[in-house]
Order: structure tokens, then sequence, then C-alpha cells
């Protein structure tokens, strides 16, 4: 149920709205959580994410943080499967 003044975000953060199948309606990503996302999936930490990016590595868990909120997703392994089967990252070697 939806709430007055209440912003997206904090609807998709409720954890009702989780969305492991259905992907309409998702929330646009920015490049930088793209990026984030991209060498999470490499197997990169939040530091190393963060070297080649000029962030912190708290800033690299808050951008992770707004990806998986936007994906719909409980977590940040939920959150790579998602980005990869809709194309926003490569497929992890088998």
């Amino acid at each position: 149920m939806l709430r007055p003044q209440e912003s997206v975000i904090q609807i998709i953060g409720r954890g009702r709205n989780m969305d492991l199948g259905r992907d309409r309606g998702l929330i646009p990503l920015t490049r930088t959580e793209l990026n984030c996302l991209r060498q999470c999936a490499e197997g990169r930490t939040d530091v190393e994410i963060g070297r080649g990016l000029e962030l912190t590595s708290g800033e690299v868990s808050a951008v992770l943080s707004v990806a998986i909120l936007k994906l719909r997703v409980p977590n940040r392994m939920a959150g790579l499967a998602k980005a990869a089967r809709l194309g926003f990252i490569g497929s992890p070697p088998l």
C-alpha cells in the first residue's frame, strides 16, 4: 500500500516489492552503479572498485546498495544475477 509523501526508493526498500522474476518498471541505473556492479561481478572488493573509480569503499557500498534497491532484489548476489540476466553486466564464466 502506498503511503503519502513516500519516495520510490522508500517503497522499494520496504521489501514488499522484491522482484526476482518480473523485469518491468525498473528504475534506470546510473553509469557509476553499472560500473560498480560490473566490477563487483568480476570479484573485486569495495576497496578495489573504489580505487578505480576514485570513491571510498563506503561510497562504493552505498552505490551498490542503491543499485540493489533499484533492481528490486534482496542482496548483492541476487542483484548481480538479475543485472546479468538483463544484460547490464556480462555473464559469469562457467
